[in-house]
């Protein structure tokens, strides 16, 4: 799944000679906090629900406020959009083009749906997240590890690591939530393990259920 596939048709960018009342109550009927400013089709930034509440009623392109330039390619991996979303703490991000135009945007709420609708975890259990050199990396022996405990693997991804080229996460699904033993039989095998998620964690508002699951996907 790749950025482009999960646009939010819904989401009309802002207009750099929109005013500030406008933004707000754009925001406001959408539920997010942050937004894409737009001219020409080319992307000026996002701008913040909490820094417009402190402005007069002036289009935005005569605000002094500066405008971050978080965006993703539309042909990004969805687990690199989510690394995005979280690393710089905003609700909304930006899909451009290979030429930087404004072709969309993604709302982590657009990230949870398709997260919790993604077959394999919707079915109950434990997910853990490995991190390792890829020349290390052996499908068989991680699936032995987790096979010796009782457990099955419902669902593995394999992802390149974008701070660290070299190195790759794993990510796990398992049919178990108890992951306590599996835990200590990959650090006595002395795997790497970056981060673990149990399904009952997601019984919250939307943002705290993506807060959860951007903790153990943490790429």
């Amino acid at each position: 799944m790749i950025a482009e596939n999960l646009i939010n048709a819904s989401i009309t960018p802002l207009k750099h000679t929109d005013t500030v009342d406008r933004a707000i109550q754009w925001m406001e009927e959408l539920k997010v906090s942050h937004l894409p400013i737009v001219k020409d089709h080319k992307y000026l930034g996002l701008v913040n629900e909490t820094y417009l509440l402190d402005q007069a009623n002036l289009p935005l392109k005569e605000t002094n406020l500066e405008f971050r330039k978080v965006a993703c390619k539309c042909t990004d991996h969805i687990f690199d959009v989510i690394h995005t979303i979280k690393q710089y703490e905003v609700t909304t991000i930006a899909v451009l083009d290979e030429k930087e135009n404004y072709i969309g945007s993604i709302t982590n709420q657009d990230l949870f749906n398709w997260i919790s609708s993604h077959n394999a975890y919707k079915q109950t259990g434990g997910i853990i997240v490995l991190v390792m050199q890829q020349h290390n990396y052996s499908l068989s022996e991680i699936s032995q590890i987790i096979e010796t405990n009782d457990t099955k693997i419902l669902h593995a991804s394999v992802l390149n690591d974008t701070l660290e080229p070299t190195k790759i996460k794993v990510i796990l699904k398992l049919n178990k939530q108890n992951l306590v033993h599996i835990i200590a039989s990959f650090e006595r095998y002395e795997y790497t393990i970056e981060a673990t998620f149990t399904q009952g964690n997601i019984r919250n508002e939307t943002q705290n259920r993506l807060d959860n699951l951007l903790k153990y996907i943490d790429v």
